[in-house]
């Protein structure tokens, strides 16, 4: 009996490593509200990635969607912020690829609804939202270990018309090494100082690019131009000075600074 105890017990922790370790895109199968497109689980929360923005679900404690109660629901020890950043004036037409399928896959089974209860949904760490706007690619990856994110635009289209709106955070601003940071209850969501450049015969050429904040609303500055005959990618990420992007257990000797001071 004890042996195969361990041996359950062991299978368990191979589960929790293989999906604990790594950040995966979830997509949404039916389980969930139709606006949902995949789900990203952050420590502690969930960031949604909807049709037309990018929603933060944050709270302080460890509650996931197989752990609510109504005593949780309820509790005045858990407290709740929630941020959005909305695509103004994209029009997504669903079209998507999806690539770097997961080993594992979940099963939902949520609420009295059966035709929402799925299974073998199997996880992406590489997504792409064709057509954000007409023009834009929007990739998804989280290879890293955390949520980066990028735009192709093909040639002759203007980047101005990415334009996010954020709604629900404590404060926003650009600091001076031209991170753009998020203040909420809990700490920061700090997205990098983006990076462009032209991809002209398969090569990167290196554009100089700025974020710009104007009434919570975040676009990208190019103070020197670019090539508009050829393509652009923007690539900036995304990381917390308060969360990390394991879902499983993070001790102190499993993190370390890196020389620009993140986490």
């Amino acid at each position: 009996m004890l042996k195969h105890y361990s041996i359950f017990c062991f299978f368990l922790f191979l589960c929790a490593y293989a999906q604990g370790q790594d950040v995966w895109l979830h997509p949404n199968d039916g389980q969930w509200d139709d606006r949902i497109e995949y789900k990203l689980d952050i420590d502690y929360g969930e960031i949604l990635i909807e049709k037309d923005k990018f929603t933060y679900y944050l709270n302080d404690s460890k509650i996931t969607e197989h752990q609510h109660t109504e005593e949780e629901h309820t509790s005045d020890s858990v407290k709740f912020h929630t941020i959005t950043s909305t695509f103004l004036g994209s029009n997504w037409n669903n079209s998507k690829s999806e690539e770097n399928i997961s080993s594992f896959y979940r099963n939902y089974i949520l609420g009295n609804d059966q035709s929402k209860w799925k299974s073998k949904v199997y996880s992406y760490s590489d997504v792409r939202m064709h057509e954000l706007y007409e023009g834009v690619e929007l990739r998804l990856n989280t290879e890293n270990g955390g949520l980066n994110y990028s735009f192709e635009i093909r040639p002759g289209v203007n980047p101005d018309v990415i334009q996010r709106q954020f709604d629900g955070q404590k404060s926003i601003e650009i600091d001076e090494d031209g991170n753009l940071r998020i203040q909420n209850r809990f700490g920061e969501i700090i997205e990098s100082a983006p990076i462009a450049w032209n991809l002209i015969d398969g090569k990167r050429k290196m554009v100089r690019v700025n974020f710009k904040i104007e009434n919570n609303t975040v676009a990208f500055d190019f103070p020197k131009g670019y090539d508009q005959n050829q393509i652009l990618i923007i690539d900036p990420s995304i990381t917390f000075s308060s969360f990390t992007g394991s879902t499983a257990d993070n001790w102190g000797m499993s993190a370390t600074p890196d020389t620009d001071g993140n986490l």
